[in-house]
């Protein structure tokens, strides 16, 4: 695999990796009775969404792609207003982070994953990662990079999974790390969500804003035909 094309796949990954939401629903599930079935469940779930979304995704780039230098020069005019939208969306977090001593707030529907059945753990690992609008603008910038780098086949393939697998390893590992540590991984976990949880805003708006600045660069540079 080409050194930018991983490298673009890598840091579109990390802004989903690195997302609080996934990793504290994952703690969350990971802390409920039947913790080893509901673990395994939304990660199975998790992988099979962010797949879908971004399988789906490199089909319709490949699509583009086809047209020739039209094509391309869309693909390219995509990644410039991605990466303009980010900025945008950086800036509000930025501004939306809480005040020093601000306790954050959480969706409400994590407050009944405490009750929840592997069955529905599947779905909501699903639903966060293929009705998320964060992971679909980055599966698109992924899939839009595939198709750019021009691979197809088996070579294609092997760029969407390295992509699923590096944008799942906080969900895998955390479902790992408890499997394998059970006894210690509790209180571990639960330091991990602390941390997302309070610091949300800070760690989306530096992602956002240097894969926006990213992007727009890539963006203008394969426009201009530099």
């Amino acid at each position: 695999m080409p050194a930018d094309l991983f490298t673009d796949l890598l840091l579109a990954s990390l802004v989903i990796s690195l997302s609080p939401i996934p990793i504290i629903a994952i703690t969350l599930v990971l802390s409920t009775a039947r913790a080893r079935a509901n673990g395994l469940a939304f990660s199975g779930g998790w992988l099979a969404g962010l797949l879908i979304i971004t399988t789906v995704l490199t089909w319709l780039a490949d699509g583009v792609e086809a047209q020739g230098d039209s094509g391309s020069s869309a693909l390219y005019l995509i990644k410039l207003a991605a990466g303009m939208g980010l900025l945008l969306v950086a800036a509000r977090k930025w501004s939306k982070r809480p005040a020093k001593g601000e306790e954050p707030a959480l969706p409400g529907w994590m407050a009944s994953i405490d009750q929840i059945k592997p069955g529905r753990a599947l779905v909501l690992g699903f639903t966060l990662a293929a009705v998320n609008p964060k992971n679909l603008a980055f599966a698109l910038v992924a899939a839009n990079a595939i198709a750019l780098s021009g691979r197809a086949g088996s070579a294609e393939w092997m760029g969407i999974l390295v992509f699923v697998l590096l944008a799942s390893w906080s969900v895998l590992g955390s479902t790992g790390f408890y499997l394998i540590t059970t006894d210690k991984a509790a209180s571990g976990l639960a330091r991990v969500k602390d941390f997302m949880a309070r610091n949300n805003a800070l760690i989306m708006a530096v992602l956002f804003a240097f894969f926006g600045v990213k992007l727009v660069i890539n963006g203008l540079t394969g426009l201009l035909g530099g």
